[in-house]
């Protein structure tokens, strides 16, 4: 798996009709896109508790099932936590 750490998140993408979320990140090696198929839930927090930041902490996915959970921890101590069925770019 790439390593995100002080990758910058510039946004979220979500096809709700297709059960689709895309990740656009940013790093020294350019543009990055993390794409979920078969979307099942998102949570994401904006309550910035170490204050605002849009860059990466760290990212993990892990299988459990048939289910794959992405985790974006981000450097403003918020989390984004998806839960789908593939995961394709990291």
């Amino acid at each position: 798996m790439t390593d995100f750490h002080d990758a910058v998140l510039l946004g979220i993408e979500v096809v709700i009709k297709d059960g689709i979320v895309a990740l656009r990140l940013s790093d020294s090696g350019g543009l990055r896109e993390i794409k979920l198929t078969g979307l099942i839930d998102i949570y994401l927090s904006n309550i910035s508790p170490w204050g605002a930041s849009n860059s990466v902490l760290d990212l993990s996915a892990e299988t459990v099932g048939d289910i794959v959970v992405l985790t974006v921890n981000l450097q403003s101590g918020d989390v984004i936590r998806i839960h789908g069925r593939q995961v394709s770019g990291i």
